[in-house]
């Protein structure tokens, strides 16, 4: 279902009352792009610049976000069909998208 709300200072008001049955709940915001200042809080930076130490904690810090959304998927030993296969697909895009843009 989608529903219009206002985030206001670190709170999204429902323009419309709804009551909901769970709590938490997992919500998807789309936020336009010309909304976000990330000029500012994203910076770019070169890995190999960085000791050993730094990035192998970096790739085992990938590894666990990995395997992390694999668990969450029920995917131990891959996906068990296509549809699984197509929502891992899903989440390494959104994870490197979230990556790309620093988050």
């Amino acid at each position: 279902m989608q529903i219009e709300a206002i985030y206001r200072e670190g709170r999204v008001q429902f323009t419309k009352p709804i009551q909901l049955k769970n709590h938490p709940i997992r919500v998807r915001i789309d936020i336009p792009d010309d909304e976000i200042d990330s000029a500012e809080s994203h910076q770019e930076f070169d890995l190999a610049l960085f000791s050993t130490q730094v990035q192998k904690e970096v790739e085992r810090l990938k590894a666990l976000q990995v395997s992390s959304a694999a668990d969450e998927l029920g995917l131990e030993e891959g996906p068990a069909n296509e549809e699984d296969a197509a929502r891992w697909a899903g989440i390494l895009i959104r994870n490197e998208s979230s990556n790309e843009q620093g988050r």
